[in-house]
């Protein structure tokens, strides 16, 4: 039987290596006023802002191309109060 530790170690989530930058395919699943709420496969979906004057060009169920900037994010809005 194999330990957690050698199961993340040698899984295709460790394989994939640094998010920064990385390009990656998602799908508008919500909108909200100006906002696109992507799944792209991780934990949370990419809130973003589509470029000026094309929101209408992003119905739900479009799949899109994300650049990721910053896969943590959340680390800024839900720990930013506790210190």
């Amino acid at each position: 039987m194999s330990s957690f530790a050698k199961l993340l170690r040698h899984s295709n989530f460790v394989k994939l290596g640094d998010f920064k930058n990385r390009l990656v395919v998602g799908r508008v699943v919500h909108r909200v006023n100006d906002d696109l709420y992507i799944d792209f496969g991780m934990k949370f979906n990419a809130i973003c802002k589509p470029p000026a004057g094309s929101f209408q060009n992003f119905p739900i169920g479009a799949d899109v191309v994300l650049k990721l900037q910053d896969p943590e994010l959340s680390i800024s809005f839900w720990a930013q109060n506790m210190i």
